[in-house]
């Protein structure tokens, strides 16, 4: 759970701050869109154990946090785009 919440605050808190910094508006908007992109990790987290760099276990943690933030993705979407819109926009 902590690696889960980690990986979605992260990516949210990065995209939020780096948006805020290039002065790009609705920067909670920037950051989650962030929280779905994760596949790279599978990369780091397979070359990390062939390398002998971290323990096996660590690759299905990984896998399992690209899924979860994957899924959270649309949850995540609705909580941060405005309550004004219109359904199907």
């Amino acid at each position: 759970m902590i690696i889960l919440a980690g990986a979605i605050l992260g990516k949210l808190a990065g995209g939020f701050f780096g948006a805020r910094l290039a002065r790009i508006g609705r920067p909670i908007l920037v950051g989650s869109i962030l929280v779905p992109r994760g596949e790279f990790s599978l990369v780091l987290a397979k070359t990390g154990v062939d390398a002998g760099l971290v323990g096996a276990l660590l690759y299905p943690v990984a896998g399992l946090a690209v899924v979860v933030t994957a899924l959270a993705s649309p949850l995540i979407d609705r909580l941060t785009r405005p309550a004004n819109r219109l359904e199907g926009n």
